[in-house]
């Protein structure tokens, strides 16, 4: 028996549904820590830690961040916005599977 997946306002996700993921930014990959490579610093790959503890890997450019001042260890968000380690980013998309548990 599997249970369904639900979000945490309790509502339920199913494939095809579009949705939110908050998170803070843990890794930002590049050359040195939380120094981004390249140029346009939107590939960049940097890992979010959910608020249920769950850490997932994406580009830079596919988060939402708030406009934040640059600094060195910044990558760009989908908007150009700059952020940082311990940002706070949203990530929107598609689900496209769901593995559900016991």
């Amino acid at each position: 028996m599997s249970q369904s997946a639900v979000n945490r306002n309790g509502l339920l996700v199913a494939v095809g549904k579009q949705v939110t993921i908050l998170g803070a930014v843990t890794v930002i990959a590049g050359s040195g820590v939380g120094r981004p490579s390249g140029t346009t610093n939107a590939t960049d790959a940097v890992t979010v830690v959910t608020p249920l503890g769950d850490s997932i890997s994406v580009q830079a450019g596919d988060c939402h961040a708030q406009d934040d001042q640059p600094i060195n260890n910044n990558a760009r968000s989908t908007d150009g916005f700059p952020f940082a380690l311990y940002d706070r980013v949203t990530i929107n998309g598609v689900v496209q599977s769901i593995t559900n548990s016991p």
